[in-house]
């Protein structure tokens, strides 16, 4: 009975690590703390590495807000279902449209 106690409990127990780790020239290190050294700098070098990429700053947020007029915002309401969900604004397109042109030019 206790020999299948120990062995259900074997079981189920979850693997921790592995036993063994390979270095950068491939040989095989088996004792524990050549294991954790092993990893410690592999993980070192994984996570300090620099990178040369760059973004390229470009204003184009400014291009589409100067660029937009009052009849294209007209348009667009006009082409907008009435009773939907507001967008991440909270501001529903039944508000903007029972502002007219005055409520308007102070949201746009």
């Amino acid at each position: 009975m206790f020999k299948i106690a120990k062995e259900m409990r074997k079981e189920r127990k979850d693997i921790v690590g592995s036993k063994y780790v390979r270095d950068e020239n491939g040989t095989l290190k088996v004792k524990e703390e050549k294991v954790m050294e092993r990893l410690r700098s592999y993980f070192s070098s994984l996570l300090n590495e620099t990178n040369e990429y760059q973004l390229e700053v470009e204003d184009k947020e400014e291009e589409l807000i100067w660029g937009v007029t009052d009849q294209m915002v007209e348009q667009a309401l006009k082409s907008m279902k009435v009773g939907t969900a507001p967008g991440p604004s909270g501001v529903t397109s039944d508000f903007v449209k029972a502002a007219r042109a005055t409520g308007m030019k102070g949201l746009f």
